[in-house]
């Protein structure tokens, strides 16, 4: 069954482009002149989407700037708690691992175990 998918894939975009071509060769025009407006607004659309696309992307960035969130996916802080219930691995307080600030302060690791 995949490949049957396959071949109508493949065959459909063949035939579609043999179509163009023998109808063009009804019309007594050349085969490209029938492809160019296709591919030029093709390329007009993309841009347009793209730019549209790029536009709503800054405007999320700038508008979460202006709350001041802070992105925190609890992964590093879960790590550091799990930490195989050794007390002489270090401990990391979560709000030192969710800081925002750009003075962040090393944490410090002490060895309990001696």
């Amino acid at each position: 069954m995949p490949l049957v998918f396959l071949g109508i894939l493949i065959a459909l975009p063949v035939l579609d482009i043999y179509a163009t071509l023998r109808f063009a060769e009804a019309l007594n025009v050349p085969g490209w002149l029938l492809f160019a407006p296709g591919i030029m607004l093709g390329f007009v659309l993309m841009k347009r989407e793209t730019r549209t696309l790029k536009s709503r992307f800054v405007g999320a960035m700038q508008s979460m700037a202006l709350h001041g969130m802070v992105f925190d996916s609890g992964r590093s802080s879960s790590v550091m708690d799990s930490s195989f219930d050794d007390p002489r691995v270090a401990t990391v307080r979560r709000e030192e691992l969710t800081t925002a600030r750009l003075d962040i302060e090393r944490p410090t690791i002490t060895n309990v175990g001696g």
